[in-house]
């Protein structure tokens, strides 16, 4: 190796030492500067969102917050939220006919009935009779609690009307809907 070096001329061994110079910049440029100029980058990006966030007028940062809250008091209280009791039972009562079209449901019989309690929000209780199958059924029940919102299933109880391949059920069931007294 150290017969070859002193082959070369001067101006030979300067560019090879240039190129191995250059080689090795260009290593420590693509391995090492490449991932922390990508770094810089990400955070200029996040500075520059942070100022515009900064200049921006404080109700665009609560509007959209507002919205969620507002979206999620819908889901929570419903559409029964300005009914009047009688349009209310109506309302009720037409929801679980819609769901029970919906999902083949037969509706037997609903009494409605409305229980007078000291406290801050109002219950609708109503007791059904259904048949159906019971994925029917089981459909059912989740389309009524997400078209009135807030409903709970006190006391739900199962038997087989008609035993086959695909059992029709008879179903009691006893519902209770909820709103905020004064809503």
């Amino acid at each position: 190796m150290m017969a070859l070096l002193d082959q070369l001329d001067l101006r030979q061994f300067y560019l090879i030492a240039g190129s191995v110079l250059l080689l090795t910049i260009t290593a420590l440029v693509m391995f090492a500067g490449k991932p922390l100029y990508a770094q810089y980058d990400g955070v200029d990006t996040e500075l520059e969102g942070l100022r515009s966030l900064a200049n921006a007028p404080m109700d665009l940062g609560i509007q959209p917050l507002e919205e969620e809250v507002a979206k999620l008091q819908a889901t929570l209280q419903g559409d029964l939220q300005n009914l009047p009791i009688k349009q209310l039972e109506s309302h009720i009562i037409s929801a679980l006919q819609s769901a029970s079209w919906q999902y083949d449901v037969n509706l037997i019989t609903i009494e409605p009935k409305t229980e007078e309690l000291e406290l801050p929000y109002q219950e609708l209780t109503f007791r059904l009779q259904l048949e159906g199958g019971y994925f029917s059924l089981d459909d059912w029940m989740r389309s009524v609690s997400e078209q009135l919102g807030y409903v709970v299933f006190k006391e739900y109880s199962l038997k087989v009307k008609e035993a086959g391949l695909e059992p029709v059920m008879s179903a009691r069931v006893l519902l209770s809907a909820y709103r905020m007294e004064g809503a």
